[in-house]
């Protein structure tokens, strides 16, 4: 039988897919051309009879989904599948701000908040120019707003 703490990882990593994958159809409907989730390269170094294994990730990876504009500008998305409360910068593993940020240099980089109350596509740049930072959380409201700004231009 499955500890508790295994279940809710199931769980929590069923959620997460659900939403990566309902974010990606987003992209798309936005106009984002070939979104593709960023694979992440895992090592499996035991498995266990009951099903569980264990492991490590090989690799960081810079986001979740990668794609284009129709002008061929690169789009890269990290996707946050907070469910029931507010998205904080703790939600962030500690490269992805940074690599978000490094990409918006040259070209696009969105956060991809999906709520129970909806999807929130914002522009990093703009994120960032709402206050939320370390030590911070952002509300819906907030979110909707930025989530009305046009995400797909460059922003300096």
């Amino acid at each position: 039988m499955r500890s508790r703490a295994a279940h809710q990882m199931s769980v929590n990593k069923k959620l997460g897919d659900a939403g990566q994958e309902q974010a990606a159809n987003a992209l798309a409907r936005l106009g984002v051309h070939m979104v593709e989730e960023i694979g992440t390269p895992f090592v499996i170094t035991k498995k266990f009879s009951n099903g569980l294994i264990r492991g490590y990730w090989k690799k960081k990876v810079s986001g979740d989904l990668i794609g284009h504009t129709r002008d061929g500008i690169k789009v890269l998305a990290e996707v946050k599948t907070i469910w029931d409360q507010n998205l904080r910068w703790s939600d962030f593993k500690k490269h992805q701000p940074e690599r978000l940020s490094l990409n918006a240099e040259r070209a696009i980089s969105l956060v991809i908040w999906v709520h129970h109350t909806g999807i929130y596509i914002m522009n990093w740049i703009d994120v960032l120019e709402s206050g939320f930072g370390r030590g911070k959380s952002m509300d819906i409201r907030t979110a909707q707003v930025l989530d009305s700004e046009p995400v797909l231009s460059r922003r300096e």
